[in-house]
């Protein structure tokens, strides 16, 4: 279409604008009787034409903001989508609910202000300037972590036989207080201490009464261990090598607890492996004289 086109009535359902190639605009119109002559007293109209930005990309599985428990938790990754270069630039918050609500004064959901202050928002309130169409409302669920578990120091570290084999005590994954104990751990990490290309690593292997095997599989896709598993893991060093593991406290619900501090509960284990020492034992010799070695069953360490 150009200006000072003419459009008749039948024809105005199918007039539409093109936003492919622009960023919105106005148009301005005039409208005429049916001599196409321009009614009296009426001035030219004028449509603002608004292009929405481009959609935000949410996930298509729930979107779960965990925060610490008792604390606080900013929600600004869960709003702002999958590709922060198409965030929307505000929000409508539509409804809020709170489970166990002991506190029914206050909403749980606030704005930060700049010097501590906190601006509460509420089922309606508007923080946003309009919908983006096409945009189907969110719902983002709060999950509050329990307490999260301690340990005395950041890595424990233990000492392995010379067998390479190690049998977990479940107070390793427990932390120091059985109260505040994962339900759950995941093995984020698992790495041997001998790199060399033909080294077979270690692993991680849980160990059930009849009699089953499973190794652990590592990473956020790896082997969910229950607490009443803690005490069946075993480490197969496939030989004295040692090496480290780092695993992760789930909650009863399979999230990752959440610290105080706002991070990753999560505890190093290093497995150290142990000296190597050779025993004889002998029944007599004789006096004054030297004792020859070559005799000996067994084969002698080059140094001792």
């Amino acid at each position: 279409m150009q200006a000072g086109q003419e459009i008749a009535l039948a024809d105005l359902g199918r007039l539409a604008w093109n936003a492919r190639s622009s960023q919105g605009g106005t148009l301005t119109f005039t409208p005429l009787d049916e001599d196409h002559q321009l009614y009296s007293n009426t001035e030219a109209q004028t449509l603002e034409i608004h292009e929405s930005p481009p959609l935000p990309v949410y996930s298509e599985t729930s979107l779960t903001m965990l925060v610490p428990h008792d604390g606080q938790g900013t929600l600004q990754q869960a709003l702002e989508g999958t590709d922060d270069s198409q965030a929307p630039p505000m929000i409508r918050i539509g409804t809020i609910q709170e489970m166990d609500d002991t506190d029914t004064e206050h909403s749980a959901l606030y704005l930060q202000e700049t010097g501590g202050t906190r601006d509460e928002l509420h089922e309606g309130d508007t923080v946003s300037q309009a919908h983006i169409a096409g945009v189907a409302p969110q719902t983002v669920q709060i999950h509050e972590s329990p307490e999260a578990p301690t340990w005395t120091t950041d890595t424990t570290h233990l000492k392995l036989p010379l067998s390479g084999e190690f049998h977990f005590s479940e107070e390793i994954f427990t932390g120091t207080s059985t109260a505040h104990a994962p339900a759950f751990i995941r093995i984020a990490s698992l790495t041997g201490a001998n790199t060399a290309a033909d080294a077979v690593a270690p692993t991680l292997e849980l160990r059930k009464d009849d009699g089953s095997v499973t190794t652990v599989t590592t990473g956020d896709d790896g082997t969910v261990i229950s607490r009443e598993d803690f005490g069946r893991l075993h480490w197969n060093g496939h030989g004295n090598q040692g090496g480290t593991f780092l695993f992760e406290a789930l909650d009863g619900d399979k999230f990752n607890i959440i610290t105080s501090e706002g991070v990753l509960s999560e505890h190093r284990v290093q497995m150290e492996p142990g000296s190597s020492q050779i025993t004889y034992i002998i029944e007599s010799a004789p006096i004054g004289q030297p004792l020859l070695l070559d005799g000996l069953q067994h084969s002698v360490p080059a140094l001792i």
